[in-house]
């Protein structure tokens, strides 16, 4: 399945694995993570000097692969994120080891990591 606006949150339910669940509510607010992602990354863009911005965005992201199946996040997650923050995302998830090669949804090769942000994330 390609992601769409339209389908994008029934992907993310099938895509849901948090075994600790207690109900759709508790869905909703993982999923609100994904769509937040751009949040996070303008968050760290914006104080990327302090190494706690480091840290939080890493923690955004380790949080959702706690929940969610680690191919489909990556997925959802280049699919929500603006253009100009993908080479941050994909430091991310090229630090956490599961940054694919390409997904069907964002041609992934017409961008590079963020190697200042990688580089911060390999010294923690």
């Amino acid at each position: 399945m390609i992601l769409t606006q339209d389908n994008l949150k029934e992907f993310a339910v099938e895509a849901y694995i948090n075994p600790h669940c207690l109900g759709i509510d508790e869905f909703k607010l993982d999923f609100i993570k994904v769509l937040r992602v751009n949040r996070s990354v303008e968050q760290y863009m914006d104080h990327k000097d302090e190494g706690s911005a480091v840290r939080l965005l890493l923690n955004t992201f380790i949080g959702l692969l706690n929940v969610f199946d680690t191919k489909s996040l990556v997925r959802m997650v280049c699919f929500k994120s603006k253009e100009e923050y993908l080479p941050v995302v994909m430091a991310v998830f090229e630090f956490l080891s599961v940054l694919p090669r390409s997904i069907p949804e964002v041609d992934l090769s017409k961008y590079t990591i963020d190697e200042d942000l990688f580089s911060k994330l390999k010294a923690l």
